[in-house]
């Protein structure tokens, strides 16, 4: 995981209605006690987000909860898996 100092925003996708989707800055959210915090790299929408994808959603919900990405943070009392050793080259969550 990086050492580094983690960018005070992020840009996050936006439901604006009609089927349009519109990156918008969002404060970007520090783990916390057994949570990670992932640089997203792929995203995948789900049934359970068509609503909003036709009809739009506030601000404060970002979709997609299917998503793979980097380790970029770790919050407190959480567990960090070897990522070489056997049977652990990658991790669902």
């Amino acid at each position: 995981m990086p050492n580094s100092v983690l960018p005070v925003t992020m840009r996050a996708p936006h439901f604006t209605g009609g089927g349009v989707i519109k990156l918008i800055d969002k404060p970007n959210p520090q783990p916390g006690a057994g949570q990670l915090l992932l640089q997203v790299k792929a995203n995948a929408l789900c049934g359970s987000e068509r609503g909003q994808f036709y009809n739009g959603n506030g601000a404060k919900v970002t979709p997609g909860h299917e998503a793979v990405g980097i380790v970029v943070a770790a919050g407190p009392q959480s567990v960090m898996i070897d990522p070489n050793s056997a049977g652990n080259s990658h991790v669902s969550l």
